[in-house]
């Protein structure tokens, strides 16, 4: 799915490119209006549901609801959890390959999560994402923690690799282990001349 966007209607203008990707900041009513359908179907297509919904309980019914397309809607525009949603685009194809987004939004903190299409897991897109969507939480909106919560080994050492801290591993949460990871501003700010310099 190809994104079309004019960052300029959004309150700020900010797009953020990187060597592989993009970050597009997502507003309803400046993308198409199937757009979160569209997301939906990239993530319902890799049958991805765990990776991004894993606090759920199993459903009674014939079909399973997890991950259904209320279950996505109600996920993303829930009144009471609002998120920030920025789309992670292909700088060679154009086309959407991942999805970042903050909830928990306080004035100086947020949780952050990441979903990537597994045709660019393991390649350099992913790590640079993650970049990129600290970038904006740290410069765009100023806050000075990001959070990230994941039950999943493989989420936790990408989190470790791009500077994050292991704060806590909590047992049994929906049967599985889950970690608490978190990364500061000023220990991300740090480090990033050396990057800037290594990029160039």
């Amino acid at each position: 799915m190809e994104a079309t966007h004019d960052t300029s209607h959004f309150g700020f203008d900010y797009t953020h490119s990187g060597e592989h990707v993009t970050l597009l900041p997502y507003a309803r009513g400046h993308y198409s209006r199937d757009f979160l359908y569209g997301m939906w179907s990239l993530i319902e297509a890799e049958n991805d549901w765990p990776s991004i919904m894993w606090e759920y309980e199993p459903s009674d019914t014939p079909i399973s609801q997890h991950g259904d397309l209320v279950e996505w809607i109600h996920y993303m525009e829930n009144p009471f959890d609002q998120k920030a949603l920025m789309l992670v685009q292909d700088n060679h194809s154009k086309r959407v390959c991942g999805l970042i987004w903050f909830n928990k939004m306080k004035a100086d903190s947020a949780h952050g999560s990441i979903w990537m299409s597994k045709e660019v897991r393991g390649l350099p897109h992913v790590r640079e994402a993650v970049k990129l969507g600290l970038e904006y939480a740290f410069y765009a909106r100023g806050w000075k923690t990001v959070y990230a919560i994941t039950p999943w080994a493989i989420a936790r050492n990408l989190l470790r690799r791009c500077d994050f801290k292991e704060l806590a591993t909590i047992p049994e949460v929906y049967g599985r282990t889950t970690y608490l990871m978190a990364i500061k501003e000023h220990d991300y700010g740090q480090r990033r001349p050396e990057r800037s310099q290594k990029s160039h």
